[in-house]
């Protein structure tokens, strides 16, 4: 009866400790003054738990285990990163912070190794959303556009979109809700249709990345990261708005979030809505106007092993379809215009186990897009994707593999009177497996396969009557090393290889779209490249200097090749394939001198060459840009309950477009200078944030030569004043 007794208690105690949680206690301090820092982010990734420091810098956070990574952020200091592994119940922790001058060490969420900056092989730009607002910029596009080697096309209006390195539409993979978001690539004028607010930064990865984001990602990645839940057991509520005068745009919003122990959310709505926009001489762009409502909700819940999120967005906007200049301005919309919606739903699970962690998501999208010219839509289509992405990581020493599979379907219908592409049908599927592993001397090496499926079938009809059934596949792979010396000198090598298969526009298009006749090729093959990158970074408290070189090699470039014909008084183009190179070099420079710790002085330089056999240049290369940014800021030495300034100029310089494509417009060089004004305090009950914004100073008239408007000459906007507020309560 004993030994029963003792047995009984045995077992017990044993699931009591399984079950018991571990303490740690902890207080932030800054290293130099050991003033207690109020605010700094405290967080452990793979069980998604966090908190934030009191106003002495104290915080607590509870493990279910005994191994887990703990990070440590707060703007303008170094993170703390470590890997803990706890020998008691309740653990103290002393963590000072260094003050953070550059941006190296910041912690990435797009690559599934959740490392710091300056640990990854692979090179990442990183801006966070609330530094973009520090450094003069209001809008997503704007800031996606000042990363060196991103470039924005439209960039000045509602159709802008992403280019890096001189590739765009769908050889760049977009991430939004941690899902691939479609809906910009088919087009010049198909926007983002996205809203800077809800996610907490924009990362970057130029090059081929198909090897942990699926095919189609030659160009690269652009990753939205979302903002996180509220910490725990804390509230949090905001309010933020804008008005612009170049197109008397009026864009407001607000926000909620509460984290209990297990369940937490997010609720967050935005509107905008503009006029046409004004251009230097006076006049406005006619249907330069638009109008758009964005919904994001999010529910959170943490039990056991399981991190669970659900994450909805709908979007819905109405773009007008520029028709010059004009005279007049006014908000009522002229046909023909844009109307769009989108739905996204994703659902992302972390279980964690002993050795690593399973990483799960499941997404679904909805996309409508439709023109508008008449009473029932000219050209309607919707687009429904569903995808998923499973990823098993296993912790090995100082190895980290990732082996896993993603899929992914799309059906694309149509509903208006005009058939731009047909109904279709498309899948792919693909398995990979990677690994980083960290060596002696500073050293690291990446490496992975991958191997891809994708089938399309299209439905004939009577503007498509041959209909198509194609199966495409490829393999690719990537390898790099990274090494440092003291943490100061960085140095990066990648090679890999991508491809991606030819889009449905690209194969089956026919008719009028973006002032041109396009005209589809069934015959098209998969692209496929091969990029090199040699990245070098240097740092000292006061000067960063980082230089990336990089080189391209296609086979079977997909481009649009006029015809010298027209029809119904539209030039026609045809889709058509060649051999291609593109090779560049982006540097940057940062200087933060001593004793002037309150300035900063950023100087950028980017070049792309792209190029066919013969030394014929590629269409829509951007032209080498020049930019300087100076910025200085007040009382940043002083307690936050005393307002902080922030005011700089930034100049840019883009190159006359003199490397162009047969048949394309020479563009002028040109010069832009910007300045701004920002604010912020602090109460013990808010946080806000006062910002002005001054864009294009001198007024300068000019054309983009990346704007699907160039050939009707119609102008980028005006000189802008921007005035803008955030309040965050807590």
């Amino acid at each position: 009866m004993k030994r029963k007794a003792g047995l009984l208690w045995v077992l017990l105690f044993a699931g009591l400790t399984l079950h018991a949680q571990y303490i740690i206690k902890g207080r932030v301090t800054d290293s130099l003054s050991g003033q207690p820092l109020e605010g700094a982010a405290v967080y452990i990734p793979a069980q998604q738990i966090g908190t934030v420091t009191d106003s002495a810098g104290n915080f607590r956070l509870s493990s279910r285990y005994d191994t887990l990574h703990l990070q440590v952020q707060m703007l303008g200091y170094k993170p703390y990163d470590r890997r803990l592994r706890l020998n008691r119940r309740e653990t103290f922790l002393p963590i000072r912070l260094q003050e953070q001058v550059f941006n190296l060490s910041e912690v990435l969420i797009s690559t599934p190794y959740a490392r710091l900056q300056k640990d990854n092989v692979m090179k990442v730009n990183m801006r966070l959303m609330s530094d973009m607002q520090k450094r003069g910029v209001a809008t997503l596009s704007e800031g996606m556009g000042n990363i060196p080697g991103v470039r924005m096309l439209n960039g000045t209006g509602a159709f802008a979109k992403p280019m890096i390195r001189g590739l765009t539409g769908n050889r760049i993979i977009m991430y939004q809700n941690e899902i691939r978001y479609d809906n910009y690539v088919f087009g010049a004028k198909h926007g983002m249709d996205i809203t800077g607010e809800g996610y907490r930064s924009v990362e970057v990865i130029k090059g081929p990345a198909s090897l942990l984001y699926g095919s189609d990602a030659l160009g690269g990645i652009i990753y939205l990261v979302p903002e996180k839940f509220a910490p725990a057991n804390r509230w949090r509520a905001g309010l933020y708005g804008r008005i612009a005068s170049v197109n008397r745009e009026i864009h407001s919003g607000w926000y909620m979030k509460q984290s209990g122990r297990r369940f937490r959310y997010i609720f967050r709505f935005t509107t905008a809505k503009a006029e046409d926009y004004a251009v230097p001489d006076g006049k406005f762009v006619l249907n330069s106007r638009f109008d758009n409502r964005d919904l994001k909700v999010a529910a959170g819940y943490f039990r056991g092993r399981h991190r669970l999120a659900l994450r909805y967005n709908f979007h819905r906007a109405r773009n007008g379809i520029y028709k010059g200049l004009s005279d007049t301005v006014s908000r009522q919309f002229q046909e023909p215009y844009q109307r769009t919606a989108s739905h996204l739903l994703s659902l992302h699970d972390k279980i964690k186990i002993r050795n690593g962690q399973w990483d799960v998501k499941a997404g679904y999208s909805r996309i409508y897009r439709s023109l508008i010219r008449g009473a029932a839509p000219f050209i309607g289509m919707y687009s429904d994707q569903w995808s998923g992405d499973v990823k098993r990581h296993v912790y090995a020493g100082t190895t980290h593999w990732i082996a896993g599979t993603q899929l992914w379907q799309r059906r694309n219908v149509n509903f208006g009177r005009h058939y731009l592409l047909p109904d279709a049908w498309e899948a792919s599927g693909g398995l990979f497996a990677t690994m980083q592993r960290q060596c002696r001397n500073e050293w690291s090496v990446q490496a992975g396969l991958r191997g891809d499926l994708r089938y399309i079938s299209t439905r004939s009809d009577k503007e498509h009557p041959v209909a198509l059934n194609k199966y495409l596949h490829s393999f690719s792979g990537s390898a790099g090393v990274k090494k440092s010396w003291d943490d100061a000198l960085y140095m990066r090598m990648n090679l890999a290889k991508g491809f991606r298969a030819p889009n449905l526009a690209e194969l089956t298009s026919d008719g009028l779209h973006a002032g041109r006749i396009e005209k589809g090729n069934p015959h098209l093959h998969n692209e496929e490249n091969i990029q090199a990158d040699l990245d070098w970074e240097w740092k000292t408290d006061h000067v960063e200097i980082t230089t990336d070189f990089y080189y391209n090699y296609f086979r079977n470039y997909i481009f649009q090749k006029p015809t010298g014909t027209s029809q119904n008084g539209f030039p026609v183009y045809v889709y058509d394939q060649s051999r291609a190179r593109l090779y560049g070099n982006e540097t940057a420079v940062h200087i933060h001198p001593h004793p002037w710790d309150f300035v900063h002085l950023e100087m950028s330089y980017e070049t792309t060459r792209g190029q066919k056999p013969g030394g014929e240049y590629l269409p829509l290369m951007p032209p080498d840009k020049w930019s300087a940014h100076l910025r200085l800021t007040v009382n940043r030495h002083k307690p936050e309950t005393h307002p902080r300034f922030r005011l700089g100029i930034r100049y840019e310089f883009i190159d006359a477009y003199m490397r162009r494509a047969p048949g394309e417009p020479y563009f002028p060089s040109r010069s832009l200078w910007h300045a701004y004004l920002n604010v912020t305090g602090k109460t013990p009950r808010a946080d806000w944030t006062l910002y002005l914004n001054l864009h294009n100073l001198t007024g300068r008239y000019y054309v983009p030569a990346l704007s699907a408007y160039r050939e009707q000459g119609i102008p980028a906007p005006g000189r802008s004043v921007v005035l803008g507020f955030g309040i965050r309560f807590h």
